[in-house]
């Protein structure tokens, strides 16, 4: 069972400890050293002479010296960082805990059972005003193990449910990449706003990137995952973002960045807009050459997008999915595993369907990094994904779409670039009820002269005139 206190969640065997506390309290106003606090100076707590004996004989054991060290070491952290109204509520076990590391770590997993443990802690917590207090980017997960009564510090994920989430998750699906996913990670310890973690997902067929993940785990909260077997790109960005504990989801792809240490900043400046999808504008790098292209989404095709959003399968206005973060009650949304080429317009339309509410962020916070090894650039206008995936688009989202202009047009476009116009030969490479509508536009574009249809002036007459007549 997990309690709440003051609005956190706490263990059950945590309840003892905060008895403890407000004993503390009680003997501070006893003893009329008044109320208990950062202000109130060092009390000087009458303390029963057998627990002061009993402290003394201890002084000198190895695990109490390094909890009395470590105590001393945060006491003026501790006396300035009084958040809480009473001394129980230094106890709150929230998102970061008391971290110990190396040797002093290992000295306190062999601290003696809990009932010495908390007459050691008493007088300690008493006289220091708190012990384990919420320390930021000190702490780690304290929890006690009321099963064996051994005080024992384990990582968030043995006990998710004692761990206060952080605002963002940002979320890095990688393969077989070290070198672009140390970048990122570096560039992710820069920003200036610190209320995130991160999920690594890794496809690798290495452990070049499991062993980077020690190099940072100082400096980022990253929780790691390492596919026992290749689970593919789409399954493994679906699989960061359903591990992912923030309130919102931050998906980051691992050659893109943020383009400045405030970057992170401006999409947490929006969380509380109202808005479930936000997205930036960004910038293109275009690695082989150096040259940056700045994109500024058109804010007017808001209301069109909203109208339509099958209007994306033929221009993404939206831009790069790391120019995007969702908030938690999306989740559910995934990317679909049938889709490569098409995949971020099918997630995009996906979550305004599910009741996402779009917010622009009018500053280019992400930066998009462009090369020739990158999938989309190898399945472009390659018809064995282009035109399956320009299918499911359809029987994902309705084939009723195609009464809009522009979505008409978006597949006119399409197949007049791949230069396949007959059915026979579209089936071939996927085989189904293409409907009225599509067969139709198949028949007139087949019609056109194909010379002609390289002129955008033609081609887009032909195109209203099909549209016109298309079955209804």
């Amino acid at each position: 069972m997990v309690y709440r206190f003051m609005g956190f969640k706490i263990h059950p065997v945590d309840q003892v400890m905060l008895q403890f506390m407000q004993d503390a309290e009680e003997k501070c106003i006893d003893q009329d050293h008044g109320p208990c606090g950062p202000d109130a100076g060092p009390p000087e707590i009458a303390v029963d002479a057998n627990e002061q004996e009993a402290h003394q004989e201890d002084e000198q054991a190895p695990e109490i010296l390094v909890f009395k060290y470590r105590v001393f070491f945060f006491e003026v952290l501790i006396r300035t960082a009084y958040f809480f109204p009473d001394l129980a509520g230094l106890l709150l076990m929230c998102q970061n805990y008391l971290y110990f590391t190396g040797f002093a770590g290992i000295l306190l997993r062999m601290l003696p059972a809990l009932h010495t443990f908390y007459e050691r802690a008493k007088l300690a917590l008493i006289h220091q005003y708190a012990g384990f207090l919420v320390l930021k980017q000190v702490c780690s997960d304290f929890i006690m193990n009321d099963s064996e009564d051994f005080l024992y510090f384990r990582d968030r994920k043995t006990y998710p449910e004692m761990v206060k989430n952080k605002l963002i998750t940002v979320c890095i699906p990688c393969y077989n990449n070290p070198g672009q996913i140390k970048f990122l990670l570096q560039n992710l310890a820069t920003q200036r706003f610190e209320d995130f973690d991160v999920v690594v997902t890794d496809n690798s067929t290495n452990d070049e990137i499991e062993q980077l993940m020690g190099t940072f785990s100082e400096q980022l909260d990253i929780s790691y995952y390492r596919n026992e077997t290749n689970i593919g790109a789409v399954p493994n960005w679906n699989k960061a973002i359903a591990l992912a504990t923030g309130e919102w989801i931050k998906i980051m792809h691992s050659d893109d960045f943020f383009t400045d240490e405030d970057s992170l900043s401006g999409f947490a400046a929006h969380t509380r807009s109202g808005a479930t999808f936000l997205f930036s504008d960004f910038s293109y790098l275009h690695e082989a050459t150096g040259r940056i292209e700045h994109y500024h989404f058109p804010e007017k095709k808001l209301k069109d997008i909203y109208s339509e959003p099958m209007i994306l399968n033929g221009n993404n206005l939206i831009g790069n999915p790391s120019a995007t973060m969702i908030h938690k009650s999306l989740k559910q949304v995934i990317y679909d595993p049938r889709f490569t080429w098409k995949v971020d317009i099918q997630y995009f339309i996906s979550l305004i369907k599910a009741g996402a509410q779009l917010l622009h962020i009018s500053k280019g916070l992400v930066t998009i990094g462009m090369n020739e090894h990158q999938l989309t650039r190898k399945v472009k206008t390659n018809p064995e994904f282009e035109i399956p995936e320009s299918y499911y688009m359809l029987e994902a989202f309705g084939f009723e779409s195609l009464n809009n202009i522009n979505v008409y047009d978006a597949y006119w476009r399409v197949y007049r670039s791949l230069g396949i116009y007959d059915l026979a030969t579209i089936r071939s490479y996927h085989q189904a009820d293409w409907g009225p509508v599509l067969e139709h536009l198949f028949r007139n574009l087949s019609q056109c002269k194909p010379g002609m249809l390289k002129q955008g002036w033609y081609s887009k007459l032909m195109m209203f005139k099909s549209y016109l007549t298309r079955p209804r």
